[in-house]
């Protein structure tokens, strides 16, 4: 009588990249160039909770590496960073790039979480990562920092669910301050001034006024609405003003010491042009009236 035999169990699969787990709680891998490499402790075990190298980093590239502050290992296709503050996180792709890019913990500081997904007040989709010294936000394959008072402006404003949505520059510095670009608009910074937000058609007449390099200077105080739905922005050297039945228009300099005396939009109302040069000087049209400027003796009238 012939005896059953029991199926064969078969063989674990190896596990790319060999690992061997050793006595002090170490392990060590192959990379991908045939080296040893040794990871241990919060970076391993992150490494591992993503899967090894069968998850989405791949196989490390480095062992474990010491720099002020922290480590990392990199990987095929992303970075574990660790410090003691922060812990072990991830951080890849498009956010890793624009880390990088910004001089990593250097720059931005040490990972305090994994990314995760946002989406935009527009509906764009995106993720985030939060680190010790501000924002990675990743979209469409790039990532954009915010940071400072920038980031605390955009955070009262609601971050990527307000008007703004995502960045779509990282912070960059201008004469005399810094601005980041958004979906929806922009964030001036300077020292005298602090982080304001400039969107719409405030945004387009800036622009095209030279931004902060123009007359009007750096913005000093988001929208303030007015009677009627109208709405003021302030800057260094005047303000904006608009509402629909006018538009978006500027005073400044001369004019705008004479229609700050006279009360502002409560004389001349607002204004419904830009300045606009004759063969004697300059005028420029309110509700109410016009301002006259006169080049020969430098004086502003009203009428």
């Amino acid at each position: 009588m012939v005896t059953p035999q029991k199926p064969q169990t078969p063989a674990p699969a190896p596990v790319r990249g060999n690992p061997v787990k050793n006595p002090d709680g170490t392990t060590t891998w192959t990379n991908p160039g045939g080296q040893k490499v040794v990871l241990r402790g919060d970076i391993l075990a992150r490494y591992e909770a993503q899967g090894s190298s069968g998850g989405t980093l791949g196989l490390p590239v480095t062992g474990e590496v010491a720099i002020p502050g922290g480590a990392f290992t990199h990987f095929e296709n992303g970075s574990v960073y660790w410090s003691p503050a922060g812990g072990a996180h991830v951080v890849a792709g498009a956010t890793r790039d624009a880390w990088a890019k910004a001089g990593w913990e250097r720059g931005v500081g040490f990972p305090t979480g994994e990314a995760f997904a946002v989406k935009s007040s527009s509906g764009t989709p995106g993720t985030v990562q939060r680190f010790a010294g501000g924002l990675v936000y990743a979209s469409a394959g790039q990532g954009h920092v915010v940071k400072g008072a920038i980031e605390g402006r955009y955070a009262t404003l609601g971050w990527e669910g307000s008007r703004l949505g995502l960045p779509v520059t990282s912070e960059f510095g201008v004469r005399g301050g810094a601005a980041s670009h958004f979906q929806g608009g922009s964030v001036y910074w300077s020292p005298a001034t602090g982080a304001q937000p400039v969107w719409g058609a405030f945004r387009d007449l800036f622009a095209g006024q030279g931004w902060e390099n123009g007359a009007l200077g750096f913005p000093r105080s988001g929208e303030i609405p007015l009677a009627g739905g109208a709405v003021v922005q302030q800057y260094q050297g005047g303000e904006l003003y608009w509402s629909a039945a006018t538009g978006a228009h500027s005073v400044r300099g001369a004019f705008r010491a004479t229609y700050a005396a006279g009360g502002f939009e409560r004389g001349l109302g607002l204004p419904t042009t830009e300045e606009i040069p004759t063969a004697t000087g300059v005028i420029q049209r309110f509700e109410r009236g016009t301002l006259a400027w006169d080049r020969a003796s430098g004086r502003v009238t009203r009428s």
